[in-house]
C-alpha cells in the first residue's frame, strides 16, 4: 500500500465493509473525549481547540490538527509530517517529562516492536522515539469507521467470518515476528475501504521474547477486562503470549456474531 495512506474505494459488490468505511470515509475515526486527560509538553504553542488542553500546536516537525481520541495509555492526534507533507496520526502516553524512566523505555521498546511489523491488515508505525523529552509514535491515519460501529447488533455470519478471517491473518503476521497485541478489541480495529479490517494501537504490544522482557513484566495488568484472556486478567504476564490475542479475537466473532459480550461484570473478579 502507498505511503500517501489513501485507499479507493471499490465498487459496488465489495463486501458490505468495504462499502460501510467508504461511506465513512473522511469522518473522524474516533470523538475525541469530553475532558480527557492532559499530557504535560515542553515548549510549544499550547492549542486551544476543545480536548487539546496542554498539546501544543507545534511538535517538532509535526503540526497538530486536532485530537482524534484517548485511552488509558495515550492520546491520539490527527499531525501533518511537515517535512513529508502528510497526514499521520501521532501517539502520546499519558506520562509526562519527568515520569518514571522505566515506563518511558517501556514505550519505546514496545513502539519498536510494533514498528517491526509489515501487512494490509495492520496499521504501519512510521516513526518512534522523543522530542524536547516527551516519547511518541507515529502511525498511519486512517480513514473508515470502526469495527465497533458494527459490533452492537449481530451481523451475517459469512460477514463477521470475513472479518476475522483477516484479523486472524494480521495477527499471525504479528506473532511471526514475535510481538503479540494485548490489546484486540472492535475499538481498535478500523474498517477501511478497499482493505477490511485494520489493526491499529499496539501500545501495549509486547515481543514474545526479549532481553528487556522484565521491563514489560514489570508493568501492572493493562488491556480492557471484556476481552481479556483469564491469564491477563489474573496478572499472570508470564502466560500471555499469541494465544492470548486469539481469545481477544473469539470474543470479537461471538461479539459480531450475536450483538453482546460473552460475559458482562461490574469487576474483572
Amino acid at each position: 500500500m502507498a505511503n500517501n495512506d489513501k485507499v479507493d474505494p471499490k465498487p459496488p459488490g465489495d463486501p458490505w465493509w468495504s462499502q460501510a468505511a467508504a461511506a465513512g470515509e473522511g469522518q473522524p475515526s474516533a470523538k475525541p473525549p469530553q475532558g480527557g486527560s492532559t499530557v504535560s509538553y515542553v515548549g510549544g504553542t499550547v492549542a486551544q481547540t476543545s480536548g487539546m488542553m496542554g498539546m501544543p500546536t507545534e511538535f517538532g516537525r509535526y503540526r497538530v490538527r486536532k485530537q482524534l481520541g484517548g485511552g488509558g495509555m495515550g492520546a491520539v492526534y490527527l499531525v501533518e509530517n511537515t517535512e513529508l507533507r502528510r497526514e499521520e496520526a501521532l501517539k502520546v502516553p499519558h506520562f509526562g517529562v519527568g515520569d518514571d524512566p522505566e515506563m518511558r523505555e517501556r514505550f519505546l521498546r514496545e513502539a519498536r516492536a510494533a514498528a517491526q511489523l509489515d501487512h494490509a491488515n495492520l496499521c504501519p508505525v512510521y516513526d518512534v522515539g522523543t522530542i524536547n523529552g516527551v516519547c511518541f509514535l507515529t502511525m498511519r491515519y486512517l480513514k473508515g469507521k470502526l469495527l465497533s460501529d458494527y459490533t452492537g447488533k449481530p451481523q451475517p455470519p459469512r460477514k463477521a467470518v470475513e472479518i476475522t478471517a483477516k484479523l486472524a491473518q494480521a495477527l499471525e503476521a504479528a506473532h511471526a515476528k514475535g510481538v503479540i497485541h494485548r490489546d484486540l478489541k472492535p475499538n481498535n480495529v478500523m474498517m477501511c475501504a478497499g482493505v477490511g479490517p485494520v489493526v491499529m494501537d499496539f501500545g501495549l504490544a509486547k515481543q514474545i521474547k526479549s532481553e528487556d522482557q522484565k521491563l514489560t513484566q514489570a508493568g501492572t495488568t493493562m488491556g480492557t477486562p471484556s476481552y481479556m484472556p483469564p491469564e491477563q486478567v489474573k496478572g499472570e504476564l508470564d502466560r500471555i503470549g499469541p494465544a492470548s490475542d486469539v481469545y481477544s479475537l473469539g470474543v470479537i466473532l461471538f461479539e459480531m456474531l450475536t450483538g453482546r459480550l460473552p460475559f458482562k461484570a461490574a469487576t474483572v473478579a
